[in-house]
């Protein structure tokens, strides 16, 4: 399905990943908890979440979910797509975006803030007018959170 992706909405992109991931993440015994905004929760159709900064958003989803089956020994991953709440004030205006995952693993030890998918990540962050930050989380593990 990434062969035809190029101005999907975020919202079916994410939801072809999870389809993808989910059989990997049972094998190993990760619960997958998933709050995705659709329908009248999605802002107003100029926000740019379509084409290529749906891409940009899914590709940070994707590395995030990667580094955590590759280094965090998590048993469970949080995703959200969440949409700021308050009404826009102008036409112009757009409201927030933010795309959280997090894990109950081991953390990122802060040398490890440096490498190539975390700069990857951030240099999508930026091409979309984003902002990257990652974390410790309470009660263990690690906090992305990717807003637009």
């Amino acid at each position: 399905d990434s062969m035809d992706i190029q101005d999907d909405a975020l919202a079916l992109c994410m939801a072809r990943f999870r389809h993808r991931v989910q059989p990997v993440l049972d094998a190993r015994g990760i619960a997958l908890h998933w709050h995705v905004c659709e329908g009248d929760d999605l802002p107003h159709p100029d926000q740019p979440l379509r084409g290529q900064a749906a891409q940009h958003i899914l590709a940070v989803l994707q590395e995030a979910v990667s580094n955590i089956l590759q280094h965090a020994y998590a048993r469970e991953i949080w995703v959200r797509l969440d949409i700021d709440s308050s009404p826009a004030t102008t036409p112009q205006h757009h409201r927030r975006c933010c795309l959280s995952v997090e894990d109950n693993g081991r953390g990122i030890p802060g040398d490890e803030l440096t490498g190539m998918g975390i700069a990857s990540m951030r240099q999508r962050a930026q091409d979309i007018g984003g902002q990257l930050q990652i974390s410790p989380r309470d009660g263990g593990g690690t906090c992305l959170h990717l807003s637009w």
